[in-house]
Parts: C-alpha cells; structure tokens; sequence
C-alpha cells in the first residue's frame, strides 16, 4: 500500500524490511581506479562480510592480485593483534586470535608500486559459557582486634578460569546459624568494623569467579569482641512537660535521652516556688512519664530530670518545667437549672431550653436525661451540654418523652434536676419511593427518553427534580421523564446523573447513573498486499505464517491490532470503523514468531 492512497486501492504494500536488508561491503581503497587491477578478496572462513563463532581463534584465507605483481598480504584486528599472511596471490593467516564480542579484521594487499587494497570481515565471539564453580577457600581466620572490630583471613581459592571475589557472611551469637551476606571482597583478608561489645560472631566465606559460580563455604570461625568501657554520660533529657490535673498531683513527661550503651533510668528533681533553685531529688523512672501526687493545692513547683546508665553516668539536666496546682477541692454542688422547656419541632425532633444554673465556682456543663411516656420515670441520660439549648434528635413520630436536666460544676459535682418537661411529636411522614434504571447509551440522532417510578406512601403531590442532566435533554418537573435527541456534536459520556422525587418533606433519589452519546460504526476498510518472498539476508523465506495488521487514528499511535494467521492471504477487510481518518500498517510473521518490520502506513477517510 502506498502512503496517501485509499486503503482498498489495488496498490502494492512496502515489502518488510527485515526480509530484505542487504549487507553491502566497500572496498576501502577510495574511488574505483580504472587503471588498476588490484584485488583482495577474503574466502574463508565466509564470504560473507560478517562471522560468529565459540571458538577463540579464526583462520582466515582467501586471494590477492596485482598488475604489478602483490608482494605482501597483512592483516590487523581492532581488538588488538596483526601479522603477515602465508602467501600472496593465494594467502592464509592462521589463527587469528579473538577478544570476547566483535573483531573487526581488515587484510591488506600491497603491490611492487606501494599500491594497496582491502577487504574485511567483522568475526563475532561468544566464549563458552563457565559452568565450574571455584574451590572452596583455604581455613578461615577470625580475630577481635577492638570491642568494634574483628580481622578476617582466608586462604585463596582456585579456579579454571579465575576467582573474581569472595563473599562473607556472618551471624551473631556463639551457636547462629542466621548467616547473612555482609560484604564482597578481592583480596584474602577483610577488617568487619562497628561491632557491637561483648559479642560472639561466626563468619564463613566463598569464592567467586567471572561467571558467577559460587563456591562451597570455607569452615567456619568465631571470634568475640571484648566489652567496652562505658565513660560516656547520657544526653539531657528532651524538653520536659509538668502539667496539674488537680490539687494534689502534676503529671510530668519529656523527651528520651540517648547513650552510647542505653539508658537505664531517669532521676527527677523538684523545688516549690515560681523562681525556687532549691531542688531535691524526689523520684527516679525507667520511662519518660511521672505523676507527682501528694502535692498542696494552690501551690508553684518547679522541675528538672537527669538520665543515667547502667555505669551509673549521669547525664545533663533538662530545662526546667514549672506548674502550679489549682486551690483545694470544690465540693459545692451547682444549683438546679431553671424551668425546662420542651418543644416538638417535627416528627423527629424535640427542641430544649433552661434556666441556667449556678455554683461557687462556675458551672461547666448540664446533663440532660430522657424518658418515654406520658408518665414515665426511668429516666436515661441521652446527653451533655454547655450552654442551655439541646436538639433532641432521631425521635419516633407519634411518641411522648419527658426531659429532665441538671448542672455539673469542674469538680464533678452535679446539682439538683430541674423541673420534668413533656413533649409529643407528631406521626411521622413517610419518604415517597423511586425506582427505574435508565438506559446507558444513546446513539447521535437516536431519540432517547427515561421516566422513573415513583409513589407516596402518604397520598402527598410528588416534585421531581434532576441534577447533571446533559445539556441536549428536558426534564418534566412533573413526571421526572428525561427525554431528548442528542446531535454528532453531543457524542461523550455525561456521569453523575441523579433523579430526586420529594413530597415537601422528604426526599428519595434513584442511584447516579451515566449516559454515553455514541456514533453509529460502520465503515471499512480493504487492505491488500503481496506476500515477501526473501529474508533480510537475501535467503529464501521457506516458513511464512502469517500477517499482523495494525490501525488506529493516530498514525503515531496503531494501537488496534488483527493477528492473521495465513501465509496465503493477500487481503483482509477491517470493520467497523468510525467516522474519521484511519490509518494502517501490516508486517510478516514467520513459523518461528519473528516478525518482519511494519510496512508503509496506508490511510482511509470513513464518511
């Protein structure tokens, strides 16, 4: 197919490319001369410009002539290495020696006249893999020079290519068997630092050569680092808090402190005054909270705490914390709330008001209790309040509840109930109900239309109401019908549409739903070619499978894709295509999978 035809034209596809690239080798002798005969020609071990092979060496062959009779054949590879080929007019250069990947090799024919000519081959070299792994190392040596340190030595291992490294590996504890990997080495020793102290460590090592073979472990050592002096204090403690939750007691907390051991304990000091400096030593923690109880009310205390650890080393003091106890106990009871108003607002809600209450020190809140039935006594609190208003909510229709309410002062002290207050909602009203399911789809030009069930318990005049409706649609207040013809330019998806019925009071809704504007698919599209014949390397292609065909609307993008599986189609319609231009490429697929590269992209207008 050529590019800017019609898909279903009678014109040929671009034959694949990877059937047909063909490797051209020049002579590197510069322009043609006409006067000279001059040749070289490598025959063996190809003909071919390129060679691969498993084994280290190549034996190259071939001719050379000359009008001025050739003198001298040589030969240089640019992975290191030359020499001078046995022979002129027939030579031989046995044993050319190959570096791992590809060697380009380049043989030079000079003549009597100093005039020359090249030829070359590009020889590719895979070594063979190695599969042996290395000996095992020599006895393993294990030695705690400091309380962080341990040396390693091992004797070196062998291999028949050639040890690469050693990994080591250790676990803790005189009996582990936990060994994890902890470093790779090159040389036979290695110095594992920042230890712990005082611990017992196992280690074992192998080798490993240029094709990752491991070898088996060495024996294992073990070796244990000598405890350490600990002269270092611990840090200050963090920012300490002191905070009076009542007039006896001041809880304290701060910040953690670190040692180079561990902490083992904290030492709290306190004095009482705003500016005291007096401090005595009143308690020790292993945490980082304490609650200092005993205290008087009404009184300033002042604080500070040091760590120590287990060599007793005691650290630097936190900054100091200041807190001050409330006065003594209030055991004044608040008095009772004024007269207590109950009014029913619906058939679920019954609002509250009082008379607030007073207390020797100041009311902190009331608590309200409820119970149902005109003449009811088993009264359970529903509620606290601050102010002197509540909204009872989630009443039954149709109920009586009586309310009773009394106030709470800081000490918890509660005062006398106020007077009872009775209230009645009125029957509840019922939620009308709404069901239905629209339709998802509608296609450009198609009428589309939706009407809901839905029905009132009660008998009430139902209103219904839509949000998210497409712009190309009505909507009957009425009936809640959803209806319309949706044009090409409305094609998209509208979400998010919910239709609500109400009677005046309460409400109900029909799930969210979509709706798609679609275009109708149905163009075409003929594609035609002639099969490849050849590979890339000029060989028969004896194994064709079939096709792969590939489309889309974005020429840089054939994201669409048929599989034909038959080498002997020549043409294959695509369908349903939507309007707009499409684009398409084809490739060749052989027996064996491989896939030929795509051909010329062809395009089709669909009306």
């Amino acid at each position: 197919m050529t590019a800017g035809l019609p898909v279903g034209s009678a014109a040929w596809l671009r034959v694949p490319v990877s059937f047909f690239i063909t490797i051209l080798l020049l002579s590197s002798g510069g322009e043609a001369d006409a006067a000279s005969s001059n040749s070289v020609v490598i025959s063996a071990p190809v003909t071919r410009p390129t060679y691969a092979t498993t084994i280290g060496k190549v034996s190259l062959a071939g001719t050379a002539s000359a009008r001025a009779g050739v003198v001298q054949v040589t030969w240089r590879s640019d992975r290191g290495g030359s020499g001078v080929a046995t022979g002129t007019s027939r030579w031989s250069a046995p044993n050319v020696r190959l570096a791992s990947g590809i060697n380009n090799i380049v043989v030079t024919a000079s003549d009597r006249l100093g005039r020359s000519r090249q030829d070359s081959v590009a020889v590719t070299y895979t070594p063979p893999a190695d599969t042996t792994p290395p000996a095992a190392p020599g006895s393993l040596g294990a030695t705690a020079t400091s309380g962080t340190q341990i040396n390693l030595t091992w004797g070196a291992a062998s291999d028949s290519v050639g040890v690469t490294g050693y990994a080591l590996e250790r676990c803790q504890g005189a009996g582990c068997t936990s060994f994890a990997q902890i470093a790779t080495a090159t040389a036979t020793t290695f110095s594992n630092t920042a230890l712990a102290a005082g611990t017992t460590y196992r280690y074992r090592v192998r080798a490993r050569d240029a094709a990752n073979n491991l070898s088996a472990y060495s024996p294992t050592a073990t070796a244990s680092t000598p405890a350490a002096a600990d002269a270092t204090a611990p840090t200050a403690p963090g920012s300490l808090g002191a905070t009076a939750t009542s007039s006896t007691q001041i809880n304290l907390s701060w910040g953690a402190a670190s040692d180079s051991v561990g902490v083992t304990g904290y030492a709290l000091e306190q004095c009482q005054g705003a500016s005291c400096t007096s401090f005595t030593q009143i308690a020790t923690a292993t945490s980082t909270t304490f609650s200092n109880t005993g205290l008087a009310g009404g009184t300033t205390y002042r604080y500070r705490v040091r760590a120590w650890d287990a060599a007793n080393n005691l650290g630097a003091y936190s900054p100091a914390a200041t807190a001050t106890t409330p006065a003594a106990a209030d055991t004044t009871a608040p008095t009772a709330p004024g007269n207590l108003g109950a009014t029913a607002t619906s058939s679920t809600q019954i609002n509250l008001t009082w008379g607030a209450a007073s207390d020797s020190v100041g009311v902190t809140g009331y608590a309200l209790e409820r119970c149902q039935g005109a003449s009811c006594t088993n009264f359970t609190q529903i509620t606290t309040a601050t102010g002197t208003t509540f909204s009872n909510t989630g009443l039954t229709g149709g109920t009586t509840y009586r309310y009773r309410v009394r106030a709470r002062d800081a000490a918890n002290n509660l005062g006398a109930y106020s007077p009872t207050a009775t209230a009645a909602t009125p029957a509840a009203n019922s939620p009308p109900v709404i069901s239905g399911s629209s339709g998802t789809t509608v296609v450009a030009g198609t009428a589309y239309a939706f009407t809901p069930t839905a029905s009132d318990p009660d008998g009430q005049t139902l209103t219904f109401s839509v949000m998210g409706a497409p712009a190309w649609a009505t909507f009957n207040t009425a009936t809640g019908r959803l209806n319309g013809t949706p044009g090409v330019g409305d094609v998209g998806l509208t979400e998010g549409i919910v239709i609500t019925v109400s009677d005046g009071t309460a409400y109900a809704s029909l799930p969210a739903f979509s709706l798609a504007v679609t275009q109708s698919a149905s163009g075409s599209a003929l594609l035609s070619w002639l099969p490849p014949t050849t590979r890339e390397d000029g060989s028969a292609l004896t194994n064709l499978a079939g096709y792969r065909i590939r489309y889309g609307q974005n020429a840089a993008a054939l994201t669409l894709s048929v599989a034909l599986n038959s080498s002997a189609l020549t043409s294959y319609l695509v369908e349903g295509l939507t309007a707009g231009r499409w684009y398409f490429s084809i490739s060749a697929l052989d027996a064996a999978g491989v896939e030929s590269d795509p051909s010329n992209i062809g395009s089709k207008t669909i009306l």
